[in-house]
């Protein structure tokens, strides 16, 4: 009665184990997504199973044959299926005896299933099977010198949280891992068998791993800086079977080469290869959706591609990677992430996927690309995204691309831009300190120019399209190479020291001009000649917006009431001043 006893507890176990994963979430710092029953075990009622070669049975090796209930009958499927977790279905009452640790027993064991829930070879452990071990064995079970602990796991959500047979990552100094085996269990007189099925954190940096860090295969996940800061792992190899990998699992690794993924791995955590410096190469599995934040700052790749099959990169990921060199971008990604690739000083080539709407703050600052096209997908540059890229010698902006942030193209080496018609502001300091930048060809839907916009540029002529309502503070300043500036008709308000240091030899203003601040054009030194329309404007007072200039000839409004040596005008000597009648 013993053998169908085994058979009914493994199978109702089996069956609870698949409501449990269901319902787990695999999320570190991305979306959830379909990820099937990845804990779902299999076992066909009916089988034949054997013990291991290396667990002989007590009466010699003859195992006993599980098809029989004891009365010569195979059991029914259902019957096993629904039996209760502690009823017999043969009729005979359980067994009450219990062996408080691994048995050295007489007594003759049950056969042990293998468990094979996919065809992958995968071993799985009954969830029912280890809460029944978690209550016997509270101070865990000691096997081939190794000690494994019932405890429950969250991947994400406490309230699905679920059982696990977990050994220490330690286990791994000097052992041969991948071929970890824990001795049959005996409690109430029926034997099980478990696999250990999570890797948890040991509270000790750089235990003397492995170089070649390879795990059983029916791990299916690995706690948050397991083998964090080791020294001695070079290459590292994670299971089919593994669905779940803790943040900074891997961290500091500094000699580590190489990883080779599983394929049931769909989030990489974040941190997960923090400053992993002599990594310097990785293939990303299909199975693998999500890079964490800062997954991988700080490590020695060279060249990234990420595959259609990955859908969000999160911020920092490869922050700091200062030896890449060339990253393609998939067609799936559909954020670049603030700081994405921040401080990756030898990045020269970067290719953006189709499928792009935003690139977040920073997300190239300081890197050393060379050129940029931003697909016609994108409708946000945001802060300081390309902030400081010297190296940067032309853009091209996509058409869909509605506003260019603060900061955006801040000290970049561009020559010359053109706005698409799609763009409606320019943020304060978007080009700030481009030394290099000498055309810019404005789009006609653009209605405020940011405060220090176009600061310290080389621009030698400046088209302000009829769409332009302001131009702000020091927009244009300390652009020396500036003569010619043509105002648009829709221009109300021009900022303080907006054209100061220029090289303008005569401005016109618009009928539509309400507004002119201090020290607009001061400093223009070769501006002679000025035209005001016949209207009201407001100066600020004593605001000299024409101050160390040469003009000589001025047109001016009869609604004009300041004289013309007045401080507002800062006028030179000499000039010569029309009114309008």
């Amino acid at each position: 009665m013993k053998k169908m006893k085994i058979i009914k507890n493994l199978a109702f176990g089996l069956i609870g184990l698949g409501a449990i994963a269901a319902t787990i979430p695999f999320v570190v710092s991305c979306a959830s997504k379909d990820n099937g029953d990845p804990l779902q075990p299999s076992l066909t009622p009916g089988d034949d199973h054997e013990l291991p070669d290396n667990h002989d049975s007590a009466d010699g090796g003859n195992s006993n044959d599980m098809t029989n209930n004891g009365n010569g009958e195979k059991p029914n499927t259902e019957d096993i299926l629904n039996s209760k977790p502690n009823e017999d279905i043969s009729g005979d009452k359980p067994n009450t005896d219990v062996n408080p640790s691994i048995p050295e027993s007489s007594t003759k064991p049950d056969p042990i299933p293998e468990v094979d829930g996919d065809g992958s070879g995968r071993q799985k452990n009954s969830q029912e099977v280890l809460e029944l071990l978690s209550q016997k064995f509270p101070q865990g079970i000691n096997s081939h010198g190794i000690t494994f602990r019932i405890v429950r796991k969250s991947l994400d959500n406490p309230a699905s949280s679920f059982w696990v047979c977990e050994v220490l990552s330690r286990e791994f100094v000097d052992k041969n891992i991948d071929e970890m085996v824990i001795d049959p269990i005996i409690v109430d007189g029926v034997s099980y068998k478990i696999y250990p099925d999570w890797i948890g954190k040991t509270y000790r940096q750089d235990w003397a791993f492995p170089e070649n860090l390879k795990m059983p295969n029916s791990i299916i996940g690995i706690d948050d800086e397991a083998f964090s800061s080791s020294t001695h792992i070079k290459h590292i190899t994670i299971p089919d079977s593994v669905i779940s990998i803790g943040p900074a699992v891997f961290s500091g690794c500094v000699n580590l080469l190489s990883v080779q993924f599983g394929n049931s791995l769909k989030t990489i955590p974040n941190q997960a290869f923090l400053n992993c410096v002599s990594l310097n190469n990785i293939n990303f599995s299909s199975s693998i959706t999500c890079i964490g934040n800062y997954a991988f700052e700080n490590t020695g790749l060279t060249k990234i591609t990420i595959p259609d099959t990955i859908t969000s990169i999160e911020s920092g990921a490869f922050d700091r990677c200062s030896k890449l060199t060339n990253v393609k971008i998939g067609n799936s990604v559909k954020t670049i992430e603030g700081g994405l690739f921040n401080n990756c000083l030898n990045l020269r080539t970067v290719s953006l996927g189709n499928s792009i709407t935003s690139i977040k703050n920073a997300a190239f600052l300081n890197t050393g690309i060379t050129e940029i096209i931003i697909p016609d997908s994108v409708t946000t540059i945001e802060t300081k995204a390309f902030y400081d890229c010297h190296r940067l010698k032309k853009i091209k902006l996509g058409n869909s691309l509605t506003q260019i942030s603060d900061f955006t193209f801040w000290r970049t080496g561009i020559t010359e831009i053109t706005i698409p018609d799609s763009v409606t502001a320019i943020g304060t300091e978007a080009f700030n300190e481009c030394r290099n930048l000498e055309t810019i060809k404005l789009g006609n839907s653009v209605k405020t120019i940011g405060d220090r916009a176009f600061t310290h540029t080389s621009i030698t002529h400046i088209t302000i399209p009829d769409s332009v309502t302001s131009i702000g503070l020091e927009a244009f300043n300390s652009c020396y190479s500036l003569t010619s500036v043509q105002l648009g008709n829709s221009l109300s308000t021009i900022g303080a020291y907006a054209f100061q240091g220029a090289d303008l030899t005569e401005i016109t203003f618009p009928n539509s001009i309400v507004e002119i601040n201090k020290y607009a054009f001061q400093g223009n030194k070769n501006l002679t000649k000025v035209v005001f329309p016949d209207k009201p404007i407001n100066f600020e007072e004593t605001s000299g917006i024409f101050n160390n200039t040469s003009v000589t000839t001025i047109q001016v409004n009869r609604y004009c009431t300041f004289p013309l040596n007045d401080p507002i005008f800062a006028f030179g000597p000499g000039i010569e001043a029309t009114y309008f009648n």
